[in-house]
């Protein structure tokens, strides 16, 4: 995509771009709902783990 300082640059196929594209909205998703949940999370005591039980890290 950056062709600054390429020698043999890659051309990318129509294909190829939606499939980056797709993967880098879903992980912009999943970034945002990890960012939700934890806000969520703060605020809730209901989502801290029952004791003796550890709480799965999101980061």
């Amino acid at each position: 995509m950056n062709r600054i300082g390429l020698r043999d640059t890659h051309i990318w196929s129509e294909a190829d771009r939606a499939l980056l594209q797709a993967v880098g909205q879903s992980l912009n998703l999943t970034l945002e709902r990890t960012e939700t949940a934890r806000a969520d999370c703060t605020e809730r005591p209901s989502c801290m783990p029952a004791p003796g039980r550890q709480r799965a890290s999101l980061s």
